[in-house]
């Protein structure tokens, strides 16, 4: 959402670039089999969703072979844009940029928000399960009052 919004919302305004497609001297050339879609394109949204997806991907498995297919996908992809004239490379190029850069950032206030709670989101839910994170720390985190077994957490009848 973040690398669409910031290409589609942010960027394509304020540069205002034509997409190839929509140049008069490219028209004998550009045969688009879905239309030409927006008037500007600079940033490529589709490079930047893709690389985004991929980098994210990867950054949360840390697995190198789905990591280097998205990161291949996210490029077909990327080609196919200036291929069928709706991107010129430079569109693409940033696009990718936006996106790689806009996950790498997600993921890095991502981890400072577990690091800051980590105690909160390691605490037992409401059924009494623990909730690791690979933090190798006990799944038994002391009892609070939201949690099942905790004497404090019983409203008592009174008899």
């Amino acid at each position: 959402v973040f690398a669409d919004q910031f290409s589609s919302s942010l960027l394509k305004p304020l540069f205002k670039r034509l997409r190839p497609c929509h140049v008069d001297e490219f028209q004998s050339w550009i045969h688009l089999p879905a239309g030409c879609g927006g008037m500007y394109g600079f940033c490529s949204s589709h490079a930047a969703n893709s690389f985004a997806i991929a980098v994210g991907f990867y950054l949360l498995t840390k697995n190198k072979s789905a990591g280097i297919a998205l990161i291949l996908w996210a490029s077909i992809i990327s080609y196919s844009r200036i291929y069928l004239g709706a991107h010129y490379p430079l569109d693409v190029i940033v696009g990718a940029f936006v996106g790689g850069i806009g996950a790498w950032e997600l993921f890095k206030a991502y981890e400072r928000l577990i690091k800051k709670h980590k105690y909160r989101f390691h605490q037992r839910n409401h059924r009494g399960l623990g909730v690791d994170f690979g933090q190798n720390q006990s799944l038994n985190p002391p009892y609070t009052e939201f949690s099942p077994r905790a004497p404090e957490s019983r409203d008592r009848k009174s008899t």
